[in-house]
């Protein structure tokens, strides 16, 4: 079966060809994201207390994010007019989609 992009909704059955049983939207993290793309924040998807603090950063839905570097496992982002660093885990919680 063919691999779903990013916002493209698929329809699968249980012998997995497609058709209209179960309907899913695939999604793309900021891990994902390309050096200078432009994201916009959909979901965090982790702990309450790890999602607050994401939250407390900026990370709100619908919220631009701006990818200036990666470095190794980092990344940096900038949110909100602030730079900040994120480790792959946090980048892999928060869902987005291309601005």
């Amino acid at each position: 079966m063919k691999m779903p992009t990013v916002n493209e909704d698929v329809n699968v059955n249980r012998d997995d060809s497609v058709s209209s049983s179960v309907k899913y939207r695939a999604h793309s993290t900021l891990q994902n994201a390309s050096v200078g793309q432009r994201v916009q924040v959909q979901q965090i998807i982790s702990t309450p207390a790890f999602e607050a603090r994401l939250q407390s950063m900026g990370f709100v839905p619908g919220v631009p994010v701006n990818i200036v570097t990666k470095q190794g496992k980092s990344m940096i982002v900038e949110v909100l007019r602030s730079r900040l660093s994120l480790s792959a885990e946090a980048a892999s919680a928060i869902t987005v989609k291309v601005s």
